[in-house]
């Protein structure tokens, strides 16, 4: 209960910034949206909007940078590769 009025304060006030990011290892990016999973259906139910536009694995975009207010972000984008680890790593200012 207290997790979700913390929420609701921060999505009720426009001025705040909220940002998540992580491997989601979520493969519905590409899907339509009815076959999308519930927490990216949230994300956009609350206007968030999933920067990273490359793979991070294989085909699939599976690290996402998602943020509420695009004006503070400068740049982003998927680098190659680092040694044998299977997600390329994702960066954003």
């Amino acid at each position: 209960m207290c997790c979700s009025n913390v929420i609701n304060d921060f999505l009720s006030d426009a001025s705040t910034t909220i940002h998540f990011a992580g491997g989601f290892n979520d493969h519905s990016m590409g899907k339509p949206f009815r076959q999308q999973t519930e927490l990216f259906r949230l994300f956009n139910v609350f206007n968030f909007n999933q920067v990273i536009q490359s793979p991070t694995r294989c085909v699939n975009i599976l690290d996402w940078f998602v943020i509420n207010n695009l004006r503070l972000l400068i740049n982003s984008d998927v680098l190659p590769p680092v040694g044998n680890l299977d997600h390329s790593p994702i960066f954003y200012n």
